[in-house]
């Protein structure tokens, strides 16, 4: 087990959770946000934001987490 990479893997994770977290209760704390759905239109820049701040943070967690358990190291 690699430690540094399961600490990256599960700080990663629960980054897009808290992200999720955060846009279902308080969506107004996002300026990023505001700009995509001003820039793509509401319902393209809400998607590109959950998938680029959401989605991809916990995917790479998970990686990262079953990287770090192997053991493969990246540092």
């Amino acid at each position: 087990m690699n430690i540094p990479t399961v600490v990256i893997g599960i700080a990663a994770l629960l980054f897009g959770i808290y992200t999720i977290y955060l846009r279902s209760t308080n969506p107004d704390k996002f300026g990023k946000l505001k700009a995509m759905k001003e820039n793509f239109g509401e319902k393209r820049g809400a998607l590109i934001h959950l998938v680029f701040y959401s989605v991809i943070p916990i995917i790479f967690g998970i990686i990262m987490l079953f990287a770090g358990f192997v053991g493969v190291s990246f540092f």
